[in-house]
């Protein structure tokens, strides 16, 4: 099953504990329903109630979610895990559809890349689009700037993905 949000409406303002947003949901390329959250952290809401239904059953043959950032004693992977639902499949497609659009906007103003043996993800300073395009053509870019992989000459969910994992 393919899952995706279509539509995002997202409303950083009002995101207080958890994303305010509303979006259309697409399973295997049709209109499914739509999902909203109010940002005042409670549920994410999924409309109709048969999307509901689906989206947890589906949700409810999938591995358990090991959550690295917080640490559960008493569960015997030392963090806290949980079953997905519709709800948490919804919410995660948010997290990689903010993850995405950031980083495409980062990369439409600068050279974003990464260091050998650090952490994170550096950038230059903005430029403009031609200054951008001029740069990113320079076959010596990487050795110019040290870096180890330039995330704007990567394929996007390449890109995306070593964003994610290299906060």
């Amino acid at each position: 099953m393919h899952i995706e949000l279509r539509k995002v409406q997202y409303a950083e303002f009002a995101s207080e504990e958890t994303n305010c947003f509303s979006a259309d949901v697409y399973i295997d390329g049709k209109k499914a329903g739509t999902a909203h959250n109010d940002g005042h952290g409670g549920m994410t809401f999924i409309d109709p109630p048969a999307l509901q239904q689906k989206l947890d059953a589906y949700g409810a043959t999938l591995p358990r979610v090991v959550s690295k950032e917080t640490p559960d004693e008493k569960d015997p992977t030392g963090f806290f895990t949980y079953a997905q639902n519709g709800e948490s499949l919804i919410d995660d497609l948010l997290v990689a559809y903010l993850m995405e659009r950031d980083v495409k906007r980062a990369m439409a103003k600068r050279v974003l890349f990464t260091m050998p043996g650090k952490p994170g993800i550096y950038q230059t300073k903005p430029m403009k689009k031609d200054d951008l395009t001029r740069v990113l053509a320079d076959p010596a870019l990487a050795t110019k700037l040290k870096a180890e992989k330039v995330l704007n000459l990567l394929p996007l969910p390449e890109a995306v993905a070593l964003y994610r994992e290299r906060p």
